[in-house]
């Protein structure tokens, strides 16, 4: 974690936020498709990194 002196950039919070997406979809794709389960999935963790960008 960070401490209160240091501080993510946007370019930082950018990075995470593509990498934490092609993520979540590499991990709930099956066979090239997305179930609604998996949909349900990528849009929690789509809702976290909103939710980090808040912050």
């Amino acid at each position: 974690m960070l401490n209160s002196e240091e501080s993510l950039n946007t370019e930082d919070i950018l990075e995470i936020a593509k990498m934490t997406i092609k993520t979540s979809i590499r991990h709930n794709t099956v066979k090239g498709y997305i179930d609604w389960s998996s949909c349900d999935n990528i849009c929690m963790d789509m809702h976290d990194i909103l939710d980090m960008c808040e912050a």
